[in-house]
């Protein structure tokens, strides 16, 4: 009995494994087709492409996962019917209820797995690759900007590239409800910290100026990752307070003197 089961297996397997290259394989072409329009527009380049195309892959075989499953099924025991073998299974004593009932338990199994493995992996992949592609096309919208309120902070982000990707970023030093510093970059990466470049430093209380290349910041010291994967995928409010001091506090002709 096991040995009938494991070969119906090894049957179903290889028609699956079959109808799954071809379905994805014609997916992945018509994706690609679809994605040459941007190559050479800013800096999408064949690189990013491929890119794309690979960090979609989890995505697309749990798209076609059932219809890869019900054409495999049909190759393979279609075969088996073809020749013959279901005779020579039943003449074994076992009755076509037992043998629907081991497709349906084989199948079980597979879908169970790939619900898990898809629903596991396939979200955070394609999230990945809808980064690098709007990353690489510069895709930034005028609406999606964040203000964050921390403890000593206000930060003010303007242009909200990717989730992982910030331009044109100004922070607001407070101290005792009076302006500070005012730090500015062009632009903002993280990876575990915020790498901010091109940074201009406006001492206010000692009254100089600072230029930096680059400059390496902690998360609990800039706008928490979470919060601006959150703006980055839905509309949330654009002011968000992250610390104990509210605005009111903010001495005002601090602002007015050196904004």
């Amino acid at each position: 009995m096991s040995k009938i089961s494991i070969y119906m297996f090894k049957k179903y397997i290889t028609g699956f494994m079959l109808a799954m290259v071809v379905l994805l394989s014609i997916n992945l072409l018509a994706l690609s087709l679809s994605e040459l329009k941007n190559l050479g527009t800013q800096e999408y380049k064949i690189i990013t492409l491929v890119q794309y195309i690979l960090l979609l892959i989890p995505q697309n075989i749990f798209d076609i996962f059932p219809y890869a499953l019900l054409i495999g099924s049909m190759i393979a025991f279609g075969s088996i019917a073809y020749h013959s073998e279901i005779i020579a299974i039943m003449s074994h004593g076992i009755g076509i209820k037992k043998i629907i009932s081991i497709i349906l338990i084989q199948t079980f199994l597979m879908a169970s797995l790939s619900t898990y493995l898809g629903n596991l992996v396939a979200p955070e992949l394609s999230s990945l690759a809808l980064e690098i592609k709007n990353s690489a096309l510069l895709k930034n919208n005028s609406n999606k900007e964040l203000w964050f309120k921390g403890q000593n902070t206000i930060i003010h982000a303007k242009n909200i590239i990717t989730a992982k990707h910030l331009e044109n970023i100004e922070i607001y030093y407070i101290n005792n409800g009076n302006l500070t510093s005012i730090m500015t970059a062009k632009n903002a990466r993280y990876s575990n910290t915020w790498k901010l470049k091109d940074i201009k430093i406006t001492d206010i209380k000692n009254n100089k100026m600072v230029n930096k290349q680059s400059l390496n910041v902690l998360p609990k010291e800039f706008i928490p990752f979470q919060i601006i994967k959150s703006k980055f995928n839905k509309k949330i409010p654009k002011i968000l307070y992250g610390g104990s001091v509210s605005p009111k506090n903010i001495n005002k002709p601090s602002w007015k003197t050196y904004c």
